[in-house]
């Protein structure tokens, strides 16, 4: 009967978390590689966020998902919506294409980044905001803090103060 020893117990598991963590690492970059982002990335106090932007003219309409949604979620309302006028997406820190942050994920937080995404990717005022669920108040938040920026907003099945 062969006995094991804690050393061969311990290089055992080394070899293993070594071997996950390569495997972990190739997949990330087949990922990246095979999974591109729609939109582009755009540099937001130190981290980068995805904003999907097409069609053209104004006002655009910008659409914020809800708490677990990305931009993907607003495909086919963004396709119909850019034959009027642009339309924009976008993932929140830490979702799809967009890198985390770390500042606190309140609404004001939010809307800051999203103010700064909007002027940083050139998408001019005023705005249609449009948030589904807690995108909605997100929205909400935008608008309260940029009055002179929005020009209406449309809550899709999203909470609000009433």
């Amino acid at each position: 009967m062969q006995i094991i020893t804690i050393n061969q117990i311990g290089i055992s598991l080394l070899i293993s978390i070594v071997v996950f963590f390569l495997y972990q690492k190739m997949a990330t970059i087949i990922d990246d590689y095979r999974y591109r982002p729609i939109g582009k990335l755009v540099d937001v106090e130190g981290y980068q966020l995805h904003i999907h932007s097409t069609g053209e003219g104004g006002p655009a309409v910008v659409l914020d998902a809800g708490l677990s949604g990305t931009s993907l979620g607003w495909s086919l309302v963004q396709s119909e919506v850019s034959k009027f006028t642009q339309v924009c997406s976008y993932d929140r820190a830490g979702y799809a294409w967009s890198d985390e942050s770390l500042s606190k994920r309140t609404s004001k937080n939010l809307a800051k980044e999203l103010h700064v995404l909007l002027h940083k990717a050139n998408i001019s005022s005023p705005y249609i905001l449009v948030g589904h669920s807690f995108g909605g108040c997100n929205m909400l938040m935008f608008a309260d803090m940029y009055p002179e920026e929005t020009l209406g907003i449309v809550l899709v099945d999203s909470v609000h103060e009433e």
